[in-house]
């Protein structure tokens, strides 16, 4: 990987840790390539409760907006069953 795509991926985590709040913690940003498309995927945890969010395009950028969405609706259900685990 080149050393502006490892800058932009540092970049695309920050962006994300933000988007997340306060108490989340980020376990892993793995990105996978194919012939077409790339894919983001963002392991996190609150408290017990753990989540995957994912996000596919025909760019890293587009996958980042695109996982940039699924956290919006998957950390609803993250802090629910955070809230239901104590």
């Amino acid at each position: 990987m080149a050393d502006s795509e490892t800058r932009y991926l540092d970049a695309v985590l920050t962006d994300l840790e933000s988007l997340l709040g306060p108490g989340v913690v980020v376990e892993s940003l793995e990105r996978e390539d194919t012939a077409a498309a790339c894919r983001l995927s963002l392991r996190y945890r609150l408290g017990a409760a753990a989540a995957t969010s994912e996000g596919a395009g025909e760019s890293v950028v587009a996958a980042h907006a695109a996982l940039r969405e699924a956290i919006v609706i998957d950390r609803i259900g993250l802090s629910l069953r955070a809230l239901t685990a104590r």
